[in-house]
């Protein structure tokens, strides 16, 4: 299988800039979100491939949950929007 599903919350009025832009550009959510996510990808695996090897290294278990960042909704101010 070369896809895989993956469920995730998002702000009511992020998905909402989300659907507004896929409208108009006539794109799903999928291929924009996808598009995104591989643009970020690269870019960090070049960052990380090019930092000094002391600070790359993992802890002894790499199946160990990431820890999300915490963002203080009450402060969104509909920024996303186009």
């Amino acid at each position: 299988m070369t896809h895989q599903l993956i469920n995730f919350n998002i702000p009511t009025s992020l998905k909402d800039s989300l659907d507004e832009i896929a409208k108009a550009k006539r794109l799903s959510r999928t291929a924009i979100i996808n598009q995104l996510l591989e643009t970020y990808c690269r870019t960090e695996l070049e960052r990380i491939a090019s930092e000094p090897l002391p600070r790359r290294q993992h802890p002894a278990n790499d199946d160990m949950p990431l820890v999300p960042f915490m963002v203080s909704y009450d402060r969104f101010d509909g920024g996303w929007s186009l």
